[in-house]
C-alpha cells in the first residue's frame, strides 16, 4: 500500500462513519455538505484527499472552500438562480 492511500484510510477512520457520508457527492443536503467540507479543509486536510473522498472535483472542492458564485440559467422559467455560500437568489431574466 502507498503512502497515500495509507493516508487515505487513516483520514476515513478519524472522521468516522457519519461525516463520511455527510461529505459524499450525492448526500442530499448540499449546505451542510459544503460545511462538512469547510471545516475539514480548515483543520488541514488537503484537496486531493477531499476530492476522492468525496467523489467531487477539484474544481467544485476550490468552488466550496472559496464561496465563488454558481449561476444558473432555467430558460423555460425565464429566471437565473445565482447560488453563494449557501444562499440562492431567483431572479427574472429579461
Amino acid at each position: 500500500m502507498s503512502s497515500y492511500e495509507e493516508k487515505l484510510e487513516m483520514v476515513l477512520e478519524s472522521i468516522g462513519e457519519q461525516e463520511a457520508i455527510k461529505i459524499k457527492k450525492d448526500y442530499p443536503f448540499r449546505n451542510e455538505r459544503n460545511d462538512a467540507i469547510r471545516n475539514l479543509c480548515r483543520r488541514g486536510l488537503q484537496r486531493r484527499i477531499l476530492c476522492d473522498i468525496t467523489g467531487l472535483s477539484k474544481n467544485t472542492i476550490i468552488r466550496i472552500l472559496y464561496g465563488r458564485k454558481q449561476i444558473r440559467k432555467k430558460k423555460k422559467a425565464g429566471v437565473c438562480e445565482i447560488s453563494n455560500a449557501g444562499s440562492t437568489q431567483v431572479l427574472p431574466v429579461s
